[in-house]
């Protein structure tokens, strides 16, 4: 009797598992959601500086294109400006820079790059004419001979805007005798780099004078003469002077000579540059 009533049981059981398999259904299956690509954040950021590379305070920047075309941001005393983090479908937007007493200037920004700025004065001071151009090494620089730590040229200053100087009155390496000088509105800064060597091959070479025939002079570096002065202007100079005691002749005249043996050099940000207007 008891192994009927097991029998039966385990009937009961076999046919309620199968009554629930087939009942059983799949679940349906959700459709692919394919997610929507997020614009990406842009972070505006930049420096604003005039024709000689000085910071410019207060100057606006204003976004000119886009959806958010007219915020704007203002440089802070050192010619960095920011805008707020925003979202835009576009990658590249144009940015209006003005400031009074300066033509406007209209750049384009790709992504998030660092934007520099240069800002033209309206007016600028006019360094035309001719100078006794005189360069004195630092007081530091006692490894130079006394000879060479006091060059005296004369100067011929050409152009109001991109001004080429050409330095004579010594025997000064053809090529390596013309620098460049650029006005602002109160001031020029004059780089003291070969401009030829800077139009070629976009090299900083220096300014190159023989003293005799194995020997020579070579200076490069920055000065910023301000205020302007056409009279008289003296400025620091930020560079190098060298003295090569063996020199040899270059293959070609379009490069300058080589020194065959360690220069004696002096770098300094204590360099003096003087012009007075003969």
């Amino acid at each position: 009797m008891k192994t009927r009533t097991r029998q039966a049981l385990g009937i009961i059981a076999t046919l309620a598992m199968t009554a629930v398999g087939c009942t059983k259904s799949t679940a349906p299956t959700a459709p692919t959601m394919v997610p929507t690509p997020a614009s990406p954040m842009f972070n505006l950021h930049g420096t604003v500086r005039d024709s000689i590379s000085r910071p410019v305070s207060d100057a606006r920047v204003e976004l000119a294109d886009g959806p958010q075309a007219g915020q704007f941001a203002t440089t802070d005393m050192g010619g960095q400006f920011a805008f707020a983090p925003f979202t835009a479908s576009a990658t590249t937007f144009t940015l209006r820079v003005t400031r009074d007493g300066y033509a406007p200037a209209t750049v384009t920004a790709v992504g998030n790059q660092i934007i520099d700025v240069s800002l033209t004065p309206v007016t600028r001071v006019n360094p035309t004419g001719e100078y006794q151009f005189t360069l004195t090494a630092a007081a530091a620089c006692e490894a130079l001979p006394p000879a060479v730590r006091t060059r005296k040229y004369t100067a011929v200053i050409t152009g109001p805007t991109g001004s080429l100087v050409t330095l004579s009155g010594a025997d000064l390496v053809p090529n390596y005798d013309t620098l460049v000088a650029t006005p602002a509105d109160n001031a020029v800064r004059f780089y003291l780099y070969s401009a030829y060597a800077a139009a070629t091959w976009l090299e900083d070479d220096p300014i190159v004078e023989r003293l005799d025939a194995t020997s020579y002079v070579a200076f490069s570096g920055t000065a910023t003469v301000m205020p302007w002065n056409p009279d008289q202007s003296m400025a620091a100079v930020d560079g190098t002077i060298a003295y090569c005691a063996a020199a040899k002749e270059a293959s070609a005249p379009i490069y300058p000579p080589t020194c065959l043996v360690p220069p004696v050099e002096c770098k300094s940000s204590s360099h003096r540059l003087s012009l007075a207007r003969r």
